[in-house]
């Protein structure tokens, strides 16, 4: 039969440890917040940028303004460079598995 002591002693040491599991959890519950709160930036972000080309590549004003002036060529790269930019840290976000 265990002493006082060291029953004592053992419901301490598994106090402390109930103690860093919940101190271990807020911190997750923290971290988890924080990663839906950037997968949801770049959701956002990359339909922002999928919109844009997309805009670019039918038929639209800025689309027409852009060919007339010459520089729709250029304008569409860089929508599409962006988008593609965006697609990738949205792939590369854990929340998704990236």
């Amino acid at each position: 039969m265990k002493s006082l002591d060291e029953r004592l002693t053992e419901v301490r040491e598994k106090m402390r440890y109930k103690q860093k599991l919940e101190k271990d959890l807020q911190q997750i519950k923290v971290s988890l917040a924080a990663e839906r709160e950037k997968y949801a930036n770049l959701n956002k972000q990359l339909l922002k940028e999928g919109r844009d080309v997309k805009k670019l590549e039918g038929l639209s004003l800025t689309g027409l303004f852009l060919t007339i002036l010459g520089s729709k060529k250029a304008q569409l790269e860089k929508e599409r460079q962006e988008y593609l930019a965006a697609r990738l840290r949205f792939d590369e976000c854990p929340m998704i598995g990236g």
